[in-house]
C-alpha cells in the first residue's frame, strides 16, 4: 500500500526528520524521528492531508 502512496516529507536541518503517506482516504503511514517527537511535525501533516 506504502509504495502506491503520496508521500509527504518534512526536512530539518537539511535532512529527513519526517514523513507520511497518503493512499486514497487513507492514511497508510506517519513517522517522525525520535528527536522531532512533540513539535507539531504530525499535526502540521494531518492539517495538509487534510486539505
Amino acid at each position: 500500500m506504502f509504495s502506491d502512496s503520496t508521500i509527504y516529507v518534512y526536512y530539518a536541518d537539511n535532512q529527513i526528520v519526517g514523513f507520511a503517506g497518503l493512499y486514497e482516504q487513507y492514511i497508510a503511514g506517519l513517522f517522525i524521528t525520535d528527536n522531532y517527537c512533540n513539535k507539531g511535525i504530525g499535526r502540521f501533516f494531518i492539517g495538509k492531508i487534510k486539505k
